[in-house]
């Protein structure tokens, strides 16, 4: 298991009504092996797991080994 210090909160800085797959379909977009979160919250309050915590996800540069990334999905208006 990975040495976790950091939980870092994120938005997906999109539509709050985005489903798991347009979320994982954006990271595909840029090229992104792993997801850039390991958990996302949904409006509805339905906890996702992308990325499993042992797994490195692209959420935060130079801190993503010793990071668990959450996101809730929205914060841009739309």
């Amino acid at each position: 298991m990975r040495t976790i210090k950091y939980i870092v909160v994120h938005c997906t800085a999109g539509n709050q009504n985005a489903t798991i797959p347009d979320i994982r379909r954006v990271f595909k977009e840029y090229g992104w092996r792993n997801a850039g979160y390991h958990y996302v919250v949904l409006v509805n309050g339905n906890v996702h797991q992308l990325e499993p915590a042992s797994e490195v996800a692209n959420g935060v540069q130079g801190y993503n080994h010793c990071s668990i990334n959450i996101a809730w999905a929205g914060g841009h208006n739309g």
